[in-house]
């Protein structure tokens, strides 16, 4: 393709010098005949030839045909001088800069107005004289956006109802599966809504724990990756998270060796309190010594699950304490039946997001991300972890490019995986479009990623966009960025000289922001400013969605249907009496039939009043 374009264009400079030549050589003719007082209607590209050929010796001819020729040669080297003048001397640098924004031609150039050469889809950012604005690649993009700034109806929304392979949609208001789940639906997508704490009780299932692989070879180490997510090493607690990770493996691998078990979360925390009424530490030991028996109904758990259980079961008391004080922290949220309900099983595998056209929403109000951005931020991690495992040319089958929504980027904490692979993940077809307010917020060390770890991110994104700013800040910020270009200032003086008023002008170069910072946070609601990589800054219109006619009809489709979940209502669970509790009420003190049936209720922890009958007050005889 390159070699063409050099091949057109050398063709079409020798036609453009052949034509300047002729043109030359008919123009010195022109000439000659004027000072020769010859008819111009005689007048060819060969004229001055001939004339020279035959009276070039006659000296007032002579000077009429030098003349001429100075037309003929001059004409056609004119272009090629002005090229090699202006290849030379170089464009002027300004003395503070030449910033501006860009023209719609460059635009052009840096291909946002759409390509047919690009094999991934484009990512729509906004409008130019009424086209789109796609970015095409793999590239990631940033979007810096305040709160009420429209980032869902110039950002979101568009894309969901475009982006043409699969997409993981931040679904923080439950409103972008209602408007575009219906459209991306009927155009052969997979839809899915996980949703675990929707009111409406409606969710597809994601169970993490069926992230882990079941071969001997992998399962310890998804294990550990999984469980460095729930308690992540170093900070000041580091000892109770990496002791907390290896009861999580004692526990996880129980699960997958007990076919009894449901492998989820829920009852990850359940085991933690057995159902004994024991402590934890006594039934690890007993668990151990029944599966080592001859006639369990079991076969005996692994080396690797006994030491992860041991580990934990050898500490002291007040050790052990703190250590499944720091395990049950995060997993406290499968308490909420509605949770439990939405992990106990797949409606989708987060590893088919490249093979496959599918839309996953996750659904999850503001409110909801306080209690539960935990179980987000496993969420996006095993998205993203599973993903960054095979290229796409080591295997055919991951065919589809991903986009990973993410508004509100920082409400599911710091995501490891995104900090530790967003140099390479782009090759891995996981793009990412990362929608926050400012950098600020993805600056912050507690929710963040920290001042180096935030340049890092918008380092790798060749694409920034930058909507309407409220902070001063902020405004301040994006004037910077947009750089400085020179002016002329002129000043006038006035002077008085022997009596007489004299007037003098001076002009000099000053500096000026393209954009000063309240010129940028009054840019409007409706312009966006697009910073992208080999182009100068953008200054373009937003996607306004319910309004444009490309996405109106779009917007109107019912959206699938998503499943009930079945809740599992808890039950007493049986325990054995301890000892004090058995001796508390003596036998020989049960008088009568309703006594004797609370009494035992009391003990299994059930109860019993429904088999309380109107006769269970009858005494009963006493022991002898």
């Amino acid at each position: 393709m390159k070699l063409q374009k050099i091949l057109i264009g050398s063709a079409v400079a020798v036609l453009v010098l052949a034509g300047l030549f002729v043109g030359g050589l008919y123009a010195g003719g022109r000439l000659f005949a004027d000072l020769q007082k010859i008819p111009s209607e005689s007048v060819t590209i060969f004229t001055l030839y001939e004339y020279g050929k035959v009276y070039g010796d006659m000296r007032a001819v002579k000077h009429a045909l030098m003349a001429g020729w100075a037309i003929a040669i001059g004409l056609p080297l004119l272009p090629v001088i002005m090229f090699a003048v202006a290849a030379l001397t170089g464009k002027k640098r300004e003395l503070h800069g030449s910033a501006r924004f860009a023209t719609s031609n460059e635009v052009r150039q840096v291909g946002l107005f759409g390509t047919k050469t690009s094999k991934w889809p484009g990512v729509i950012v906004g409008k130019m004289g009424g086209k789109f604005l796609t970015f095409e690649g793999q590239q990631f993009i940033s979007v810096k956006a305040p709160t009420r700034s429209g980032k869902d109806i110039g950002i979101v929304t568009p894309n969901l109802l475009s982006y043409p392979h699969s997409i993981v949609n931040h679904d923080i208001k439950l409103e972008s599966y209602k408007l575009t789940a219906g459209f991306r639906a009927a155009h052969g997508q997979e839809v899915y809504l996980f949703a675990p704490n929707h009111p409406d009780k409606t969710s597809h299932r994601f169970n993490p724990m069926s992230y882990i692989r079941r071969e001997y070879d992998y399962r310890i180490g998804d294990v550990q990756s999984q469980a460095s997510m729930w308690y992540p090493s170093g900070g000041k607690d580091a000892f109770w998270n990496d002791n907390a990770q290896v009861l999580f493996l004692g526990l996880a691998l129980y699960m997958m060796e007990t076919p009894s078990e449901s492998v989820t979360m829920a009852n990850m925390l359940s085991l933690s309190t057995p159902a004994t009424g024991e402590s934890l530490d006594k039934w690890i030991e007993g668990t151990i010594a029944a599966r080592e028996e001859r006639d369990s109904e079991f076969p005996r758990l692994s080396v690797e699950c006994v030491d992860a259980l041991r580990s934990f079961a050898v500490n002291t008391d007040q050790v052990r304490a703190n250590i499944l004080s720091t395990f049950i922290a995060p997993l406290k949220i499968f308490r909420s039946p509605l949770i439990a309900a939405a992990t106990s099983g797949d409606d989708f595998d987060l590893r088919e997001v490249r093979r496959r056209k599918m839309t996953i929403y996750f659904g999850m109000t503001a409110e909801d991300l306080v209690t539960y951005s935990v179980l987000a931020n496993i969420f996006y991690s095993i998205l993203l972890n599973e993903n960054t495992k095979t290229l796409p040319q080591d295997d055919p089958s991951l065919k589809y490019q991903c986009l990973v929504v993410f508004n509100e980027f920082t409400s599911v904490g710091r995501l490891k995986i995104i900090q530790k692979a967003i140099a390479y993940m782009a090759g891995y077809n996981m793009r990412l479009l990362l929608i926050f307010q400012n950098k600020g917020q993805i600056a912050g060390r507690e929710d963040g990623y920290g001042p180096e770890g935030a340049q890092t991110l918008m380092t790798n994104c060749a694409m920034n966009i930058l909507f309407q700013p409220k902070e001063n800040e902020d405004a301040k910020e994006y004037s910077e960025t947009l750089g400085y270009q020179t002016v002329k200032s002129k000043a006038r003086s006035r002077s008085v000289s022997a009596g007489r008023p004299g007037h003098s002008q001076n002009e000099s170069d000053q500096k000026r922001a393209l954009m000063l910072p309240q010129e940028v946070k009054e840019i409007g609601f409706r312009k966006i400013i697009i910073s992208v990589e080999g182009c100068k800054p953008i200054f373009a219109d937003k996607v306004i969605s319910y309004e444009d006619e490309a996405f109106a009809d779009r917007l109107s489709l019912t959206p699938p249907p998503v499943p009930a979940l079945v809740i599992v209502r808890a039950t007493h669970r049986t325990r054995t009496l301890s000892l004090v509790e058995s001796e508390t009420v003596d036998a020989d003190e049960i008088v009568n039939q309703a006594e004797f049936l609370r009494v035992i209720g009391e003990g299994i922890g059930f109860d019993m009043s429904e088999f309380i009958t109107s006769t269970a007050d009858v005494d009963l005889p006493l022991a002898a």
